[in-house]
């Protein structure tokens, strides 16, 4: 069996990914080199730009941006939380949501809100799509992810770790902050403001019945 937890091995593969582009790099600018295309010191700042690039980037070849990311802040004790965020693809090709955890909680799962008979309730989900050149929005009275027995309190203010799986796309680490209880719309907005305005409206999160399936 494999030696590390199963919840990190998209992230692995991901970062096997980017060793895999370094080096592919390296091994042109090297011929490049050997046929006198290029002096050393041109050599080293090609080898720079590539790389600072692939850390700008943070994922290799990935199709998928991650815009207005933060988790809901909770009064000490609790147990949950909920994250949100927009999952753009740029890609030609459909992608799956399909996982994500953090060190925050002891379960993350991929949630949505269904009608049973008169009730709203949430259960879990195994992915969500994102078209190819659309987007998927996580957001209050819709899909999001749940933060299962929280291993510490939310505080507003601070920030949290989550890693996102998708079925062709190398997984991403993002750091998500912590916004107030009850947060609205225009507040999400004001305090993300250097990714923008949230695209649609959010309503605040009602007091749901969680059910969760097995």
């Amino acid at each position: 069996g494999s030696c590390f937890d199963s919840r990190d091995e998209d992230h692995l593969r991901s970062t096997s990914l980017y060793k895999e582009a370094v080096t592919r790099k390296r091994e042109q600018l090297k011929q490049r080199h050997n046929h006198g295309e290029e002096s050393m010191p041109q050599l080293f700042r090609s080898a720079g730009t590539a790389l600072l690039g692939l850390l700008i980037t943070g994922s290799v070849y990935a199709d998928i941006r991650v815009e207005q990311p933060y988790a809901r802040a909770t009064p000490p004790g609790a147990a949950n939380s909920a994250a949100f965020m927009v999952l753009l693809n740029s890609g030609p090709n459909p992608t799956l949501l399909t996982g994500a955890h953090s060190r925050s909680a002891k379960n993350t799962e991929i949630h949505n809100h269904v009608m049973t008979g008169t009730h709203m309730q949430m259960r879990p989900v195994a992915h969500i799509v994102i078209p190819a050149g659309g987007q998927a929005e996580l957001k209050p009275g819709g899909y999001h992810l749940m933060l299962l027995g929280l291993t510490g309190s939310l505080r507003s203010g601070e920030s949290i770790e989550i890693h996102l799986s998708f079925d062709n796309q190398p997984a991403q680490s993002l750091t998500v902050p912590v916004l107030p209880i009850g947060v609205t719309a225009q507040q999400a907005g004001k305090q993300n403001n250097g990714a923008g305005q949230m695209p649609h409206g959010m309503p605040e999160m009602q007091p749901m019945k969680h059910q969760s399936q097995h």
